[in-house]
């Protein structure tokens, strides 16, 4: 087995569904960063069932960290996180017949019957909660450094959610004001001599717009009963007369739809569609059913510059690490297969300087060229398969007998995991961009505070 990833920062994953506990192993991390045991149990909490569409198996997930850690910053050595698992049911499992697209045959094959095979044991989605104990321990580091990372549900149940691009539509993003209070210093209007007045974000260290404002706070509420967003005088509805073409007001919007997802329970952009993705997983599970869906993740602030073509390319990294989570069948960045259908002259994504940056006007190649960041957002999408554990009969075979049987599989189980991987990827995908960064640029750099240290993107040959 091969239970580690990670060069520089790495991460091994141990323990089996129904054992005493499951956990991780952080090796790598610089000293003197700040560890949140409260954004990690917030992390977990977003992973653990919450609803009548999750499982009923309740874990309260009451990590430990053992080592690694002291007085709430890291030491620099290898940091231990303990999760116990204390709602098991091993009775509901049967040894024998496979479960129809579980790991039970190929694992037998492969462990020659010595895998515990309780819950799916060590190929458990239960594994999946110490891959986002550990993504958490790093994700106010990247914080810090002005790396924004979200994922949400882009579809499930023939329901579709707003994508991130969509938020560059003013009508859009209008519409979700109304639910909405923003601080009035989110946005900083931006005239210069490369673009027109633009609604901006601010940016983190990475960019050269870091120095303009705070950007968002995290800690800042939203409060969904008002609304106040009052703009510049000078700014005019006519500076969108010809849309959101500008590299940055598309950065923005994505920096906007991440803040979104912060505290939302159920991850999708726009609130509306929720209830009707409920209703299509309640129907699944009155069916004796599950079904999948379509997940969508940004990452903004990185460095133009990271990746290491040939074998270990931004997009070959987050791949090789996304689809260690079970529930993932496909990934694809940017327009991804859409660009099979497309001309060279649709798929190309235009070049233009805009406050001093290059960026383009789309973003078909999902903010990655050769393998490397290229400035702009980071985007990529994953196919979560329907819950193989389903009641409904189906044909199987037992591999102890050697004879063809059907099975109704028992137990407690998800009529969908799209709403709870939602957190297992963000987790993953800061814990590759944390390996790349401190490969890159050394492993101090997420113990660094940008303000403090004059950190930005002069002090570093991107």
């Amino acid at each position: 087995m091969k239970n580690t990833f990670g060069t520089s920062v790495s991460v091994t994953i141990f323990g089996e569904s129904h054992g005493d506990m499951i956990g991780a192993v952080v090796d790598g991390l610089a000293p003197g960063i700040e560890v949140d045991e409260e954004f990690i149990a917030a992390q977990l909490t977003k992973r653990r069932p919450q609803s009548k569409i999750d499982t009923p198996r309740q874990e309260k997930d009451n990590f430990k960290i053992v080592s690694g850690v002291f007085e709430g910053r890291t030491t620099g050595t290898p940091i231990t996180i303990l999760i116990p698992n204390e709602n098991t049911k091993s009775k509901d499992y049967e040894y024998g017949p496979a479960r129809p697209s579980h790991a039970d045959l190929s694992a037998h094959c492969k462990y020659h019957g010595y895998e515990d095979f309780r819950g799916g044991g060590h190929f458990s989605g239960r594994i999946t909660a110490a891959l986002v104990a550990a993504g958490a321990l790093v994700q106010p580091a990247l914080d810090n450094l002005g790396i924004g990372i979200g994922t949400h549900i882009l579809e499930c149940g023939g329901v579709r959610d707003l994508s991130f691009e969509d938020l560059c539509d003013e009508e859009v993003t209008n519409a979700l004001f109304e639910n909405l209070q923003m601080d009035d210093n989110r946005f900083d209007i931006v005239d210069d001599d490369e673009s027109d007045n633009i609604l901006s974000i601010n940016n983190g260290p990475f960019t050269d717009n870091a120095e303009n404002g705070d950007g968002f706070d995290a800690d800042d509420d939203f409060d969904s009963d008002e609304f106040d967003v009052e703009f510049d005088d000078e700014f005019d509805d006519d500076d969108f007369a010809n849309g959101w073409g500008s590299g940055l007001e598309y950065e923005d919007a994505v920096m906007y739809g991440i803040e979104l997802l912060e505290d939302r329970k159920f991850p999708v952009l726009d609130p509306d569609v929720e209830d009707c993705m409920t209703e299509a997983i309640l129907e699944a599970r009155s069916n004796k059913d599950s079904i999948g869906g379509i997940t969508e993740t940004a990452i903004t602030g990185l460095p133009v510059g990271l990746g290491e073509p040939w074998f270990d390319s931004m997009e070959g990294l987050i791949s090789h690490a996304i689809f260690s989570i079970g529930g993932i069948k496909g990934i694809e960045f940017g327009a991804g297969f859409e660009c099979a259908y497309m001309n060279g002259s649709e798929f190309n994504d235009p070049l233009r300087i805009e406050r001093g940056r290059i960026m383009s006007t789309s973003n078909n190649n999902g903010g990655i060229n050769g393998g490397i960041t290229n400035g702009m957002p980071v985007i990529f999408s994953c196919a979560v398969r329907p819950t193989p554990s389903i009641a409904k009969k189906q044909e199987t075979v037992d591999f102890v007998t050697g004879q063809e049987t059907d099975i109704e599989i028992k137990g407690r189980h998800d009529p969908a995991i799209i709403r709870r991987i939602c957190p297992v990827i963000d987790a993953v995908t800061a814990l590759v961009i944390a390996d790349m960064l401190a490969s890159r640029f050394g492993t101090d750099i997420l113990a660094l505070d940008p303000e403090n240290f004059g950190f930005g993107p002069d002090d570093m040959d991107f």
